[in-house]
């Protein structure tokens, strides 16, 4: 049995838990983070010293952190073809895709724009921050359009790994009231994963309680 530790409107919990749904595992989840509290506790940080969500253990194994590390380990242990593939270049295609991803999609979504328009009122939003960060989050689905107007999924026409790491913040880009140029090949991608049972259970949840507070 997976064990997963972290609060379900955390988006890398959420990526977590879409893995684990498309992959068919059962797993049990802990609310941890945020008005849960708990990430400081002593049984906590001896799981994972930073403090941060998710952790997933597997049955009695060691307790692992870090959201792309722990769904590269699913991925290893649970996943086959074409979700994960065997070939080297093929496997390194999907994982080049979900770096990408984490690093030039969820990183510069989640801070830099969800932050700034989920935890202000709109007359207090700094405007100017956010269409600077709209610019720049732009570019990068910019490339990513590309890629989905040749093929169904991000690294191919197969969903793989890589769909988990981009799409899991696509739920909040769409639904958060921010302009958004028209990216066609993005829209119908997106729809394509809303209508993937574990994308709606696990990525389509409410973010209420988010509003007004600060990240962690």
């Amino acid at each position: 049995m997976l064990t997963v530790w972290g609060r379900k409107t955390s988006s890398n919990v959420q990526a977590l838990t879409w893995c684990i749904g498309e992959l068919g595992l059962a797993f049990q989840r802990h609310d941890i983070g945020r008005k849960y509290g708990g990430q400081d506790t002593p049984d906590f940080l001896a799981m994972n010293p930073n403090g941060t969500v998710p952790v997933l253990k597997d049955g009695d194994g060691e307790p692992l952190w870090e959201t792309g590390a722990i769904l590269r380990y699913l991925c290893n242990r649970y996943g086959a073809a074409p979700f994960w593939p065997q070939g080297l270049e093929d496997r390194t295609r999907v994982d080049k895709w979900a770096e990408w991803s984490k690093i030039n999609i969820a990183m510069n979504f989640t801070g830099p724009i969800f932050w700034r328009v989920v935890r202000s009122a709109p007359e207090d939003r700094n405007e100017a921050a956010i269409g600077e960060a709209m610019r720049t989050l732009g570019r990068k689905l910019d490339i990513a359009e590309g890629e989905l107007s040749r093929h169904a999924y991000l690294a191919g026409h197969d969903f793989t790994l890589a769909d988990i790491q981009f799409g899991h913040v696509l739920y909040r880009y769409f639904d958060i009231a921010i302009d958004r140029p028209d990216r066609p090949a993005l829209r119908r991608y997106y729809e394509r994963l809303a209508a993937r049972p574990a994308f709606r259970q696990h990525v389509m949840v409410s973010y209420e309680e988010l509003r007004g507070s600060l990240p962690n």
